[in-house]
């Protein structure tokens, strides 16, 4: 890293999201045995009740292709979830949770909303804050996708 770069990386959102999903990868981990990568597709086909189709869970977690193939078998091989046709397409296929995905997914979703509360406690920080904060990390958000949307893709930029 250069040296101009220390000061602004020090200052930086990228270390602390570095640990904030390794906290949940060990926790994702430690208490169910399964990758980040995994869990955040299990929860986004239960998100999506039905209407999940890979391609499009795969475009928003940013997972390429061939690894939501993967992770889709793997869900399959646990009985979590299933690829089912498209009630209007042939081509296309229907993301589904069993049961027993449903309710693990469910699980896990508690599980992390009762470690993200406990966490918050324990930070000291003000419920009557929690709002304002909220606020400010989604207004970052939306300035971060600004700048990627405002960004050259890696095919446009120059070698």
């Amino acid at each position: 890293m250069k040296t101009d770069d220390t000061a602004l990386f020090d200052n930086s959102f990228l270390p602390l999201l570095s640990r904030v999903l390794h906290e949940y990868t060990r926790r994702f981990h430690q208490r169910w045995n399964l990758p980040l990568a995994l869990v955040m597709v299990l929860v986004e086909i239960a998100k999506l009740d039905g209407r999940a189709e890979p391609a499009a869970v795969a475009e928003t977690l940013c997972i390429p292709r061939q690894t939501m193939t993967s992770l889709l078998d793997m869900l399959e091989k646990r009985a979590l979830a299933r690829r089912l046709p498209h009630p209007a397409d042939r081509r296309r296929k229907v993301l589904r949770l069993t049961p027993e995905g449903a309710r693990l997914a469910d699980a896990i979703v508690s599980d992390a909303l009762r470690s993200e509360a406990a966490a918050i406690r324990a930070a000291v920080i003000d419920p009557a804050e929690l709002p304002r904060f909220r606020d400010a990390v989604i207004r970052y958000i939306s300035a971060l996708a600004a700048q990627n949307d405002a960004a050259p893709s890696r095919k446009d930029a120059a070698p």
